[in-house]
This record gives C-alpha cells, sequence and structure tokens, in this order.
C-alpha cells in the first residue's frame, strides 16, 4: 500500500549531535516531522509531550510505528530500520500511515515534503 502525505514538511537529522537532540524540549508542529537518518531507535527523554514514531527501511516501507510514545521512554532497535519519522501525537492515525506500508519523499534544501518519489537513493539533495 503507498500512502500519499501531502502537507507534511520533513526535517533531516543526519548528524550525531542533530539525532541526539531530535525533538528534545519541543512540541512537534501537525505540519512538520522530524527524519532521523540513519537511525534504528529512538528515545523521548526530555521531551515535552508524546510522539508518534515511524521506523522505515531504506525503501521507505514502513517497518514499525510506535503511537503515542511518551516523554522518558525508548522504541527499538528495529533490525532493519534505516531511518525513523517522528511525528507529533496522533499524526499516524490522522494521516493513515500504517506498517507494511511505504512512504515516498522528494524536495531541495533539506525540506522535505512526502509524496513524490525519491527514495531508493539517500534522502539528500541533489542525491
Amino acid at each position: 500500500m503507498k500512502r500519499e502525505l501531502t502537507g507534511l514538511t520533513i526535517r533531516v537529522a543526519d548528524t550525531f549531535l542533530s539525532r541526539f537532540l531530535g525533538l528534545m524540549g519541543r512540541v512537534p508542529r501537525r505540519d512538520t516531522a522530524l527524519m532521523l537518518q540513519p537511525c534504528r531507535w529512538v528515545h523521548t527523554f526530555f521531551m515535552l509531550v508524546p510522539i508518534d514514531v515511524v521506523f522505515l527501511d531504506k525503501e521507505g516501507r514502513v517497518i514499525k510505528v510506535c503511537r503515542n510514545l511518551k516523554p522518558f521512554r525508548a522504541a527499538g532497535p528495529v533490525k532493519k530500520a534505516w531511518a525513523v519519522l517522528e511525528m507529533a501525537q496522533g499524526e499516524v492515525e490522522r494521516r493513515g500511515i500504517e506498517e507494511g506500508g511505504r512512504l515516498e519523499f522528494g524536495g531541495k534544501n533539506r525540506q522535505y515534503v512526502l509524496n513524490v518519489s525519491y527514495l531508493g537513493q539517500e534522502m539528500r539533495p541533489g542525491a
């Protein structure tokens, strides 16, 4: 199943520090998500609110979904995960993201919008 998620901007965290900090100390917006790559597990230490977490392989297949991951918890490691999408609580259900589905990405300048074919290469501008 292919899901198209329009109107969602993806910020990419692809350095050690940006992945480690993630959404710590921030409240995620419904129209923005954070993509941590490469990544096989996440923590919600020092988070202010619960979040939804989506584990993806390199082809954008949804391997695992964690809804309502509360602060000061961890999820993973997920064996075949290559990236993790952190979203505001309730966004997984609202957007119809399901395990076994596939997400496609596209965008420029490290801002990604779900639904334009882009995966298969590393999710970086110009890749």
